[in-house]
């Protein structure tokens, strides 16, 4: 294009590029409700079921209590003592027998 054409077509191409992007949104938009409307009618609440755990109720491991105990297997497989002074890997002598 020339100069003076683009000078000319510019702004009647950028308004053009504008109502798309904007009749584009308006679809998108009117896509997007109908689906949740779609979902909401199609999915329902039992009420008479019983209400799951918790994942609190269950219970789980404290995170200071997993560190310990990964350390303790770090440390153990290292062959470090246990906390209950064993051994928890049976040491090799490098003296001859």
């Amino acid at each position: 294009m020339t100069p003076e054409s683009r000078k000319e077509q510019g702004p009647l191409i950028n308004g053009l590029k504008e109502r798309v992007t904007e009749a584009l949104g308006r679809r998108r938009e009117a896509l997007k409700e109908a689906a949740l409307d779609a979902r909401l009618a199609s999915e329902s609440v039992d009420v008479t079921l019983p209400v799951r755990e918790s994942p609190a109720e269950i219970g789980r491991i404290h995170p200071v209590s997993q560190v310990i105990d990964e350390l303790t297997t770090i440390f153990a497989d290292m062959g470090s003592p246990s906390p209950k002074g064993r051994t928890s890997r049976p040491t090799t002598s490098t003296s001859p027998s």
